[in-house]
Formats: structure tokens, sequence, C-alpha cells
């Protein structure tokens, strides 16, 4: 199961098992996508609520078209278009996605520098993942001219943020800091035995994308 799919389960099993919230108002965020009445249930009942201003949910239904979920088809466009949506509404998640579509051009224009400029918004919001990426921006020169020392400073970010993380229980934390070490590099020594620590207390901790890869094949 990928990371993305972890959330997505994870995401679907909040909204079903509780009342939502009223959503906070967006002036400036993009306006929903909309679904097909033939959509399925789950994927209605989502859209419904992404319409309505709930970023998770709007995040869920991009997880899902990426990864071909809840009955619906891969698509990379709509995928896009609800991740946009999560992040004008503030979800760090969905604005991390939509990032790594623009990076990759998938379901969006290639635009290295809007991608930058998202990952390097969630950075400063403290989201750990974001400013690894940044750090490799600056490292590759992807949409802002290399610069090492702004690469170094971007991954021992992302490397304090993570072990923050995983501290206070987020899987994702110690994940991030299991494979850093595992690769030998943004600021961590190679080190298999630590590399496995974190990622055995990431499965544990029911972050079951990391499980098959806690000990390296």
């Amino acid at each position: 199961m990928s990371p993305k799919a972890v959330v997505l389960v994870a995401l679907v099993a909040a909204l079903s098992a509780c009342e939502r919230p009223a959503a906070p108002e967006h002036p400036e965020a993009s306006k929903a996508p909309s679904e097909s009445p033939s959509a399925p249930p789950k994927a209605r009942a989502l859209a419904d609520a992404c319409e309505k201003g709930e970023a998770t949910s709007c995040l869920a239904l991009g997880v899902a078209y990426s990864d071909a979920a809840l009955g619906l088809p891969h698509d990379e466009t709509r995928a896009a278009d609800f991740y946009e949506r999560a992040c004008d509404l503030g979800d760090i998640r969905g604005c991390n996605n939509l990032a790594v579509m623009f990076e990759k051009g998938q379901g969006r224009p290639v635009d290295a520098k809007r991608a930058f400029q998202l990952y390097t918004k969630n950075c400063d919001a403290k989201h750990a993942l974001a400013c690894k990426n940044v750090g490799r921006c600056h490292r590759d020169g992807l949409g802002v001219p290399a610069d090492a020392a702004k690469a170094k400073a971007a991954f021992q970010k992302a490397v304090e943020l993570s072990k923050a993380e995983c501290a206070r229980g987020v899987a994702e934390g110690c994940s991030n800091i299991g494979f850093t070490y595992r690769a030998g590099n943004e600021g961590l020594p190679k080190d298999e035995t630590r590399a496995v620590e974190y990622l055995e207390r990431a499965c544990k901790m029911g972050y079951r994308a990391v499980c098959s890869r806690v000990h390296p094949r």
C-alpha cells in the first residue's frame, strides 16, 4: 500500500466515523471540482464535503484519483484539481501533492518554479517532507538557482522537524528519518541500525506502507 493510499484509508475512515464540523470560509480558495452523479457513493460524499470547504475531503479525492481508489479511475488532472482545492483550503498535504504534480508534469504542465514555491510555503509551515523537497530543489537547481548552503540548511530543518514529529508519535516523521539514515544523505550519516529502528517504530505506529521496507531486500 502506498503512503498516499494509507492517507486515503485514514481520511475516509475518519470522515465516516464522525460528524463533520462546519468548514471555515476561504474566499480565495479555488472552486471545488464537480463529481458525476454516477460516481461511487463515498466519492460523492467526499465531493460534497469538499465543495463545502472540507479540505481533508478534497485531499482524499485527490489521492483516490491518483491511486484509482474508491471505484474511481486513475486521472492525474482530476487528482491535481482536488489537491489544488485542498491546498487553497489550507491543507499542507494537498499543497505538497500539488507541488509534486507540478514538478513531474502530472495533471499540470511542468513548472519547477511553482513546485518550489509550494514546497517553500509548506516548509515555512514546518512540514518536514516539504523542507526536504526545498533542499532537493536548492541542491539540484529545480525552479531556483542551485545553492549548496541553502540546500544544507533546508535538509537540516527537515531532519529536525522529522525527529520532532517522531518524538510526538507521528509515524511519517519516523519513516522520514529512517529512510534518511538508510540513504546516508541530507545531513545524516548512513546507519542501517538506526534506519531499521526508526522504520520499525513507524510500522508499529500503524504506518503500514513502510512495514515491508523495514529490512532492505
